[in-house]
């Protein structure tokens, strides 16, 4: 809620796609500050003549609907154009401007659009219920995470609240029910999928699982998965490094997975470290390579100055681990040859890594 000396504004959330203001004796103003021409902004009308605006900002991947509900909504702009090859010399601008009705009473729903339209519907939604529900189900997801260390109960509710806010239900791309808190919101990156999971999983296992595995879906036939994701892009581009079963195995810790659940372990893990050993083994000398620093999860670090593929340690253990965890859950499920067929790979791996890696002292080489 936002007051002022004349009267308030307040915002809330309807699902995932929905924001709605409702104010008393003021206005909004929402500044969509263009960067192309292929931003785009219209006036439409319905079959019975309700005025309403579909707006699309194109870097952020987005269509919206816009209307008011009370008071008046209109759409303010200079210098745009339909041809993105005829961009204008002066800044664009484009501006959605509510004003409250006769009473003061201003009611602006702004919907995202899946996709690139819908039927339009109108959405009268009753703030102080939606608030209401917010707000106990904020409570009840709270309460999945057990009691809270005194010490630190204030920022831990800080966090999980965040997390909460930064749930997102499947769409496009997006196959499962994951979180995506990161910094870069429209997109998930896959290692911080994997951070992001970590902190859930103390009281939401299930969703820090999916927010893992909804890589897998998108998978190629060749078992590589994009670097990032977003409901609409998938950045195939670059990847990044192939730590799930890291992550994955300290998720089980807090909830044992089910055999369903391992089994798709088993089919992720295993075809993404082939990828690796298949096509980033370049020389075929037993270690895999990163062929750009984006790709270690560790952007612009200075060992990556020269732009040349990198034979790393970091890579192989990951691969390792994967190989390990791989034969783990072979040997849960009585497979006892396919578990020491990954057990081998493993100790292969791990022989060459000691021997390319490290001296007899087991210090790490620095190699041209």
């Amino acid at each position: 809620t936002m007051t002022t000396e004349k009267g308030n504004l307040r915002a809330v959330f309807h699902g995932q796609d929905t924001v709605v203001f409702e104010g008393k004796n003021t206005g909004l103003r929402l500044d969509m500050d263009p960067a192309k021409s292929i931003d785009s902004a219209i006036e439409l009308k319905n079959a019975e003549g309700f005025h309403y605006i579909n707006f699309a900002k194109y870097s952020a991947r987005i269509r919206c609907f816009a209307y008011a509900v009370k008071g008046t909504l209109t759409l303010h702009k200079e210098n745009m154009t339909g041809n993105q090859y005829e961009w204008p010399k002066e800044k664009p601008v484009v501006q959605l401007i509510g004003e409250p009705d006769e009473n003061g009473d201003l009611k602006i729903v702004i919907e995202e659009v899946p996709y690139n339209s819908k039927p339009f519907q109108i959405q009268d939604i009753d703030v102080d219920e939606q608030i209401a529900q917010n707000n106990a189900e904020w409570e009840s997801y709270l309460h999945r995470f057990g009691t809270l260390n005194p010490r630190y109960a204030e920022l831990q509710r800080h966090m999980i609240y965040f997390m909460w806010m930064c749930c997102i239900e499947p769409c496009g791309f997006i196959s499962r029910p994951i979180i995506r808190d990161t910094v870069t919101y429209s997109k998930s990156y896959k290692y911080e999928n994997g951070l992001s999971a970590m902190g859930l999983a103390y009281g939401d296992p299930q969703r820090a699982y999916d927010t893992i595995m909804e890589f897998k879906d998108i998978m190629n036939e060749y078992g590589c998965v994009p670097g990032s994701l977003t409901d609409s892009v998938a950045g195939w581009v670059y990847m990044k490094a192939p730590n799930e079963g890291w992550f994955l195995q300290q998720i089980e810790k807090q909830q044992p997975f089910t055999q369903q659940q391992q089994d798709e372990i088993i089919e992720f893990l295993s075809r993404n470290t082939e990828f690796y050993l298949t096509c980033h083994d370049s020389n075929g000398d037993g270690i895999c390579e990163y062929f750009y620093g984006n790709e270690s999860d560790m952007d612009d670090m200075s060992v990556f100055d020269d732009h040349d593929a990198i034979d790393s340690p970091d890579l192989t253990a990951y691969l390792i681990i994967n190989m390990d965890y791989i034969s783990e859950l072979y040997s849960r499920k009585g497979l006892k040859e396919e578990a020491a067929l990954w057990k081998e790979k493993a100790d292969r791996m791990m022989n060459k890594s000691l021997e390319y890696f490290f001296d007899e002292q087991l210090n790490l080489i620095a190699r041209d």
